[in-house]
Parts: C-alpha cells; sequence; structure tokens
C-alpha cells in the first residue's frame, strides 16, 4: 500500500501509542494526546460514554482492557482512513 506522507506519520503515531498502551508507558503517552481530546463510546458498551481529556483518555483505555481482556487478536495491521494533507 503506498500511503502519503500524513498517511505514514499518522500510522506511525496510532502505532506507537498502541504499542506503548500496551505495555503501560502511559507517561510516554502523555506528550501525544491532545489537552482537549474528546472520545465518544457508544451507549451500548458497559463504560460507554463522552470522555474528554487526559483523564477522560485513560478511562477509555481503562474500559477497553477492562472490558476486552478475553481478547487475544492476532497480528495488528494500521489503515488510514483518509488524508487531509
Amino acid at each position: 500500500m503506498n500511503l502519503t506522507a500524513s498517511q505514514a506519520a499518522n500510522v506511525a503515531a496510532v502505532r506507537v501509542t498502541a504499542e506503548k498502551g500496551r505495555s503501560g508507558l502511559w507517561d510516554e503517552i502523555r506528550p501525544m494526546i491532545a489537552d482537549d481530546i474528546v472520545i465518544e463510546i457508544p451507549k451500548s458498551l458497559p463504560w460507554g460514554g463522552t470522555r474528554t481529556g487526559w483523564q477522560g483518555y485513560l478511562d477509555t483505555m481503562a474500559g477497553l482492557g477492562g472490558s476486552l481482556s478475553d481478547i487475544r487478536p492476532g497480528p495488528i495491521e494500521y489503515f488510514p482512513v483518509n488524508d487531509e494533507e
């Protein structure tokens, strides 16, 4: 797959953030998360709702970890969804 420069940078940022999160390296992720982040989780999930800021990000990750802890994914692949260069 040929990626544009912005797509490659976005995919790399998501990959690094995910890898550090799975390793519990929250201090290393903090600079990558915007202070005004807004995360919308479907209300159909037990931990659904709107989360904001760094604490909202951490709460979302805790919800994911707790709810999906029994899932054993195969190799993870990252694909860009659009390009806004």
